[in-house]
């Protein structure tokens, strides 16, 4: 581009600092912009915004949900290993992946527990139905 056509543009970084980082940065930006042509922009905003940590999300809480219910009596030991993006609220949530293990002993018992609470469920709704 030649600085004739450009005299009018402002810009908001001096262009002639930037660090070898900052040019990186931008190869990769313009790396994501190019194959992404077809995204509507908002949503290529939001990955954008999500890939380098800008905006943050809030994250669906462990605390009082029905899988900790369930598997706190048996101390199992879970990890959160990522997460899944939900805009159902209208407003982005991060909703965990958890990664759950114990000894085949204990996750059996844990397994029996859920079955049995679920059959104890179903049979309670169908009587109420009835």
């Amino acid at each position: 581009m030649s600085n004739e056509k450009n005299k009018d543009v402002e810009y908001n970084v001096d262009t002639d600092t930037l660090s070898k980082g900052d040019k990186q940065l931008v190869r990769e930006l313009t790396d994501i912009f190019d194959k992404n042509q077809n995204i509507n922009l908002k949503v290529l905003a939001e990955n954008l915004r999500v890939k380098y940590g800008i905006d943050e999300a809030q994250m669906m809480p462990i605390e009082g949900s029905v899988y900790e219910k369930f598997s706190k009596p048996f101390n199992l030991s879970d990890q959160v290993a990522g997460f899944m993006q939900d805009y159902s609220s209208g407003k982005r949530v991060r909703i965990p992946y958890i990664n759950l293990s114990g000894d085949l002993k204990t996750l059996n018992k844990f397994c029996e527990h859920i079955f049995s609470e679920g059959y104890q469920m179903g049979k309670k709704d169908s009587e109420e139905k009835k």
